[in-house]
């Protein structure tokens, strides 16, 4: 282990916060790493900023790299993970894409923002989503974690829409898995994922299959694996960063 990196950066998603990774920050802490779990502009504690471009949080994220880290994204946080391996590789010790978005099909929320204008969306598009039946349940921590909906409710609504747009972008245009398979050759590299219907798209999943890519499949569990099924992630993550039992990262 004394060879084996101990640092862990994790990366939520569109509308999150770092809040999302208590649970996950506290075991790894427990286990003896350095876990760094920052909330993006916009995001958290820091709604009051403005909004950050992909190619700005990314150059952001590389400063919290002063030696190689195991790097975890989630959902948005996995697109920029993956463009933190590609544009920082020699900072990298491993990735860990979890339900990242790989095709159009994965853009759940982000495609309904940016159906609507940016006025229209801050005025009203952005209240409608945070009161509507499609965040029922989702993302559910414990009492301090709270769910997805409260966490999104303190995000920057413009952060939001515009990193809406950029998510889209980078998910239409297929790039995202040819870059998880060939632009990142000497970074270990892994994608898990829930098996219900609010996991990752099964186009996403054809294309994991055809690229070769190692998928790990966490029960019982949808699009926040590590808030719906902890134990189960937990038992599933040791191993990738302990280097125990066989896995890709090792």
């Amino acid at each position: 282990m004394d060879n084996k990196p101990r640092r862990l950066l994790l990366i939520h998603g569109l509308g999150e916060s770092a809040l999302c990774f208590l649970s996950l920050r506290a075991t790894w802490t427990q286990q003896g790493w350095e876990v760094m779990a920052p909330d993006l502009p916009g995001y958290g504690q820091r709604h009051a900023q403005a909004p950050a471009t992909f190619d700005e949080m990314v150059g952001e994220l590389a400063g919290c790299l002063t030696e190689p880290s195991v790097v975890l994204g989630h959902s948005m946080g996995g697109v920029l993970g993956l463009l933190l391996c590609v544009r920082y590789p020699e900072h990298i010790a491993a990735f860990i894409n979890v339900e990242g978005n790989l095709s159009d099909a994965d853009c759940t929320f982000s495609s309904l923002a940016i159906a609507q204008t940016e006025k229209h969306f801050l005025a009203k598009g952005f209240h409608d989503l945070l009161t509507s039946s499609l965040l029922n349940g989702l993302g559910q921590g414990d009492a301090r974690q709270g769910s997805y909906r409260e966490r999104m409710a303190g995000c920057n609504p413009l952060a939001f829409y515009r990193n809406s747009q950029e998510l889209v972008q980078q998910s239409v245009n297929g790039q995202l898995i040819e870059q998880f398979r060939d632009a990142i050759p000497g970074v270990p590299r892994v994608y898990m994922a829930g098996d219900t219907a609010g996991g990752v798209s099964q186009q996403s999943r054809q294309r994991l299959r055809q690229a070769a890519i190692p998928l790990i499949v966490v029960p019982d569990s949808g699009h926040w694996p590590f808030l719906e099924a902890p134990d189960t992630f937990d038992y599933l993550l040791k191993p990738l960063l302990t280097g125990q039992g066989g896995y890709p990262l090792t």
